[in-house]
């Protein structure tokens, strides 16, 4: 079973690319508010969605672990999406909406954040008919990616310029390349030919860290049936421009060798 989390503040239109999403894919839905809804409204303690951020703190986490283990439940014989915020506001401050007791008992496979500007998120949050949300301005809204960025590390992966994190070198880029580059600046940057060969190499090393290099096993398979995939949809060389098994002008065989490799270091 595949258990994805797919995640956004309220308002950052994560449950819309998600509708998106399930159009291409045969994956089962689920809401984590929706189910957190459903106990607590068995237990007696709201009416309404909008009523479970106005919980008590200590009894909206007995509730998330509550919901994290019928999810799993739900889980296993499914591949499953599931939809939810990292972070929750209530009067007494912010709940995170994915804790460690809450991810050891989904154990996801894959972790998707979708994010938007606070102008974009003020907007939808009060053009949806769906949702009773207290009014809220953008530099509020901003506060939650103050805390997100705060509170997480962030890992940037380029060979470019134009990728995240590629900000902290903007100026060696600017004056020694002829590109504009990403200003977004990141905790840790890791740099490589190929910006995807820098992501295996991260992959790698958390493996390695978590003594779990039977994952590592199975990347080769999945980059390769990925690559045919996305060929099969048109997509084409970022370097040739040609419909071809190739990776940034790099034959497909040096992509696998990079993982093979990889492989045997761990």
């Amino acid at each position: 079973m595949n258990i994805v989390v797919l995640a956004g503040i309220p308002g950052t239109g994560s449950t819309t690319v998600l509708n998106k999403v399930l159009e291409e894919i045969d994956y089962v839905n689920i809401n984590y508010g929706n189910i957190m809804f459903d106990i607590a409204q068995e237990k007696g303690l709201v009416e309404s969605r909008d009523d479970m951020r106005k919980l008590n703190p200590e009894i909206q986490k007995e509730v998330q672990q509550q919901a994290a283990v019928k999810i799993h439940e739900m889980a296993e014989n499914d591949d499953v999406i599931i939809d939810t915020h990292c972070t929750i506001k209530t009067p007494k401050g912010f709940l995170p909406g994915l804790p460690i007791w809450v991810l050891d008992e989904l154990k996801p496979t894959q972790f998707i954040l979708i994010e938007a500007e606070p102008s974009e998120i003020m907007y939808r949050r009060m053009n949806d008919p769906t949702r009773v949300r207290d009014m809220e301005y953008t530099d509020e809204i901003d506060l939650f990616f103050k805390i997100y960025y705060n509170k997480i590390p962030t890992v940037g992966i380029g060979d470019g310029g134009n990728e995240i994190g590629m900000g902290n070198l903007e100026d060696i880029i600017k004056n020694n390349l002829n590109l504009v580059p990403c200003k977004i600046k990141v905790d840790k940057l890791i740099i490589s030919s190929v910006s995807n060969w820098g992501g295996y190499g991260l992959v790698a090393y958390l493996c390695n860290l978590t003594n779990n290099k039977q994952f590592f096993e199975t990347v080769e398979k999945t980059v390769k049936d990925y690559i045919k995939f996305i060929i099969s949809l048109g997509s084409v060389d970022g370097i040739t421009h040609e419909n071809v098994e190739k990776v940034d002008g790099f034959d497909i065989d040096i992509e696998l060798d990079i993982i093979r490799t990889l492989l045997k270091i761990i």
